[in-house]
């Protein structure tokens, strides 16, 4: 790359600027890896999380897929967090849909919820089937080797 296309260093004012603007937050090109600090870009304060975005790399010169990160985050954090979200969300979902099945059938003794009978199928089932794709979409993330945690076998 010859230095007409290289993208300039900016300025101490400039990244004062840009992190008063965007404090901690940089977004990076998910093809080259190049960063940048987000506060040139936009502002974002009182933010949590990750967003992706499309916007001009400046070091691939073309329109990318972009994270907006945290510069401290670690490699695989927002997703190992969107796990955990998966896995709670699909085990409350659970123990709600027990505790009203329960309910159903030993408070208002609904025919529907005998558990396995004809009517259950079809009422109540697919609650079941949802919530537990959820905690095994969250349970998932767990089994699985990190990328730095791999080991060569040579």
């Amino acid at each position: 790359m010859n230095s007409e296309n290289a993208p300039r260093e900016p300025t101490p004012e400039e990244l004062q600027h840009w992190e008063s603007r965007a404090p901690g937050w940089q977004i990076r090109c998910r093809k080259c890896g190049f960063t940048e600090p987000f506060g040139k870009y936009g502002i974002r304060l009182a933010a949590a999380g990750t967003a992706c975005t499309i916007g001009f790399c400046r070091r691939c010169r073309w329109l990318r897929f972009q994270v907006i990160e945290r510069k401290d985050a670690p490699a695989g954090a927002a997703q190992s967090a969107n796990l955990r979200s998966f896995r709670t969300i699909g085990l409350i979902g659970l123990a709600v849909t027990i505790a009203l099945n329960l309910a159903a059938l030993l408070a208002w003794q609904k025919p529907s919820a005998k558990y396995f009978s004809d009517a259950w199928w079809g009422a109540w089932f697919p609650s079941y089937v949802i919530w537990l794709v959820f905690a095994a979409i969250g349970f998932a993330g767990c089994c699985r080797p990190k990328p730095g945690d791999m080991k060569n076998s040579s």
